[in-house]
């Protein structure tokens, strides 16, 4: 029994000289190329070869280690310490490729990854120039990729097919190897890792980048085009519906070919036109026209101004805001003015809209609205915010307001503006009036952005009122 105690002891007490509980330092260091049978020049082999200082394993290498330009697809294997590249078709001729590895190596004992990169070229001369990319809200997107192609002037996202592309994984980028020639630079999405850009999703564009410079390229709203999806029409209206998107309602007449005045109201996906024969229609393309009895126009114009109602408490009274259509109007049939705003002392169980005859366009009738249904919102509760445009040229402006990533206000060709909002973090965004800032890749025009932005921080009951020195 004793020299059985003394042997387990003995036992136990080698065990534990084993190791410490600390183990030492952990192993923080990548892997460490110690040869590779790359040259800067004459480069004409099909396979590149690694070796490392120890045993090495891929990371996601599709994804993780790019050749730019991507003239040749990659295969990619282990053996031991060493790590094999294979082309599946040989490089082209006189051309500078850069190898870049973002983490797609790393040790087997730790995972530590490798970010390495090489510039060589297949033929005795090696392009030394660089294009740099900084990309400021690139974390407020996925799938991101960066691209350059030839300044041709015929280029588009029709005919895109770039060679040097990046996954966007930072904010600064840059392209090695480039010889001088002009570039254009693009910035899109690819959600399905097809190498195409996603149609009307953000993107960005520059038009012929030079070499050894540095561009800053954030990511814009690509304009989606105008299309009307159907129609239908009687002896006196036209009733069209159209994609929805808030640019496409400020921009109607514009986009149809049709006077204002002859819109009898518009909304986010649909309108209503009168006189639908006249010549000028013509201009509306790819139409499907279905004849219909009766449009029901009026009962629908009263169903949007009802719907659009939005009864404001006070302390002094009650504001009643509302949308006008625009055959009601105050003054003038041909005056366009989406928005109204009465107050009222004591609170209205209605409100009474003078609009004119479709018929005759000069007969005023008098429409009565009932309010009393409308939920009622305490003015307490709300900020009230205020926007005054100050410049020395009195030029008109478009604003915009952004909450929790959506657009929740939109005005156009206005130099003021005031809006009772529900308490939050607004981010206001001030344009060039009618600048195209939505992006176009097919009209190769570079993405115009805020003149002017501002995160508001607004509570509720608080008054806030801006002036804005352009």
């Amino acid at each position: 029994m004793k020299y059985t105690l003394i042997i387990l002891l003995t036992f136990l007490v080698s065990c534990a000289n084993i190791g410490t509980l600390g183990g030492g330092p952990s192993d923080e260091n990548p892997p460490k190329i110690i040869s590779n049978d790359l040259s800067e020049t004459n480069f004409k082999a099909k396979r590149i070869t690694l070796e490392f200082d120890e045993y090495v394993a891929f990371n996601n290498p599709e994804k993780n280690i790019l050749l730019i330009p991507a003239h040749s697809k990659m295969k990619f294997t282990i053996s031991g310490k060493k790590a094999i590249i294979t082309f599946d078709t040989l490089l082209q001729d006189n051309t500078t490729y850069s190898l870049i590895i973002n983490k797609g190596i790393q040790d087997v004992n730790a995972n530590n990854p490798l970010v390495y990169s090489a510039v060589f070229s297949t033929g005795p001369f090696r392009d030394s120039a660089k294009i740099s990319v900084q990309i400021p809200n690139y974390k407020d997107y996925k799938s991101l990729k960066v691209a350059l192609t030839e300044s041709t002037g015929f280029d588009s996202f029709k005919t895109f097919k770039p060679a040097y592309v990046f996954n966007v994984t930072d904010e600064n980028l840059t392209f090695s190897g480039l010889n001088r020639e002009r570039r254009n630079l693009w910035l899109f999405t690819d959600a399905n890792s097809d190498g195409k850009p996603d149609f009307y999703k953000p993107a960005a564009l520059k038009i012929s980048v030079q070499a050894d410079s540095a561009y800053i390229i954030p990511v814009a709203e690509w304009m989606q085009p105008f299309a009307i999806l159907s129609s239908k029409r009687d002896s006196q209206f036209l009733k069209i519906y159209y994609t929805h998107l808030d640019h496409h309602e400020k921009s109607l007449p514009e986009l149809t070919g049709v006077r204002s005045d002859q819109f009898v109201y518009t909304t986010a996906d649909s309108a209503v036109l009168f006189s639908p024969l006249n010549s000028s229609l013509n201009r509306i393309k790819a139409m499907r026209q279905d004849t219909v009895s009766d449009l029901g126009t009026h009962k629908e114009v009263y169903r949007m101004v009802e719907a659009s109602i939005r009864l404001i408490k006070h302390k002094t009274g009650f504001q009643l805001n509302y949308n006008l259509p625009v055959y009601y109007n105050d003054s003038a049939i041909y005056q366009y003015n989406p928005k109204r705003s009465i107050f009222y002392k004591n609170k209205p169980d209605s409100f009474v809209l003078n609009h004119y005859d479709l018929k005759s366009s000069s007969i005023q009738h008098r429409d009565t609205f009932r309010v009393s249904s409308v939920n009622t919102s305490d003015a307490s509760k709300l900020t009230f915010l205020g926007i005054q445009i100050k410049d020395t040229s009195n030029l008109y402006y478009d604003f915009k307001l952004i909450k929790d990533g959506k657009v929740v206000s939109f005005e156009s060709g206005i130099k003021s503006y005031d809006v009772f909002l529900e308490p939050g973090t607004y981010l206001l965004q001030i344009f060039t009036y009618k600048s195209r800032y939505r992006f176009n890749p097919f009209e190769m025009v570079e993405s115009a952005f805020p003149i002017y932005e501002k995160t508001l921080y607004l509570k509720a009951s608080w008054e806030e009122i801006l002036s804005v020195k352009l």
